[in-house]
């Protein structure tokens, strides 16, 4: 069980979000992938490009037509992504590779379509480059950690997951994993510190990219009895079950 949650792609592109929802048919607990496409800027300012270096105050000229032409590019792949053909989306996110091999956002969903195709060795490889683009990027840390927890590598994947926290200390999907990784390794105590931290969080305070949705909100609770139980605290899992099923009501697997 790696895919644990539902987790937000950032492409980086620019400063206004839509989200585009990928189906995974995994489990339970992983109902959803999204990934977070930026509008189209409509104006001379470029706020990412390529590397993801800020460019600020550039008129519009041969730059920003290429910045445009990858924009509509990511756009169809994720298209593809979205509608389950990956291969399809793999193709489209390497011809944007082969015009610019260092666009950060085409490889890490490239690597995410290998992680989504179960080639956890090809998504390492993917996502390594883009984090090494982006070395503070949590949402590339983060789905690095997952790629790694697929493979076995609970250590690595710890260590991304920590990296991605280091970054946004908020960032809600990474402590969410992070709390599972530790709970594979079974350190039940410290996986519990890591959901309960989750669900005392005020949600006020966790950034709008990384806010959790409802499922992630009774996993939280959900893996916290898990831990509980593990622990022989068999009350206080109870409790924990009972806030996911107010939460969850009709799941059948609470």
């Amino acid at each position: 069980d790696t895919s644990i949650a539902p987790i937000r792609f950032h492409t980086g592109l620019a400063c206004d979000f839509d989200v585009i929802q990928i189906n995974s048919n995994n489990n339970r607990q992983s109902s959803a992938i999204y990934i977070q496409l930026n509008e189209l800027r409509r104006n001379n300012h470029r706020p990412f490009y390529n590397t993801g270096h800020c460019i600020k105050d550039a008129p519009i000229g041969t730059e920003e037509k290429v910045r445009q032409n990858t924009t509509a590019a990511l756009q169809e792949a994720l298209a593809k992504h979205n509608a389950g053909d990956l291969g399809g989306a793999a193709r489209a996110y390497r011809a944007i590779l082969k015009r610019d091999p260092a666009q950060a956002d085409a490889l890490h969903l490239l690597g995410l379509t290998a992680h989504q195709s179960g080639d956890q060795a090809r998504a390492i490889r993917h996502i390594e480059t883009a984090v090494a683009i982006k070395p503070k990027e949590p949402v590339f840390l983060g789905n690095l950690g997952l790629a790694h927890h697929a493979a076995g590598n609970l250590d690595l994947a710890e260590g991304c997951f920590r990296r991605a926290l280091a970054a946004v200390p908020a960032y809600y999907p990474a402590r969410l994993h992070l709390g599972s990784v530790l709970a594979a390794q079974g350190r039940d105590e410290d996986a519990l510190a890591e959901f309960q931290a989750l669900i005392d969080i005020p949600l006020s305070d966790v950034p709008a990219v990384a806010r959790p949705d409802m499922a992630s909100q009774v996993l939280s609770h959900d893996k916290a009895a898990q831990a509980l139980r593990n622990l022989g605290r068999f009350e206080e899992a109870v409790e924990q079950y009972e806030h996911a099923i107010l939460l969850a009501p009709n799941d059948a697997e609470l």
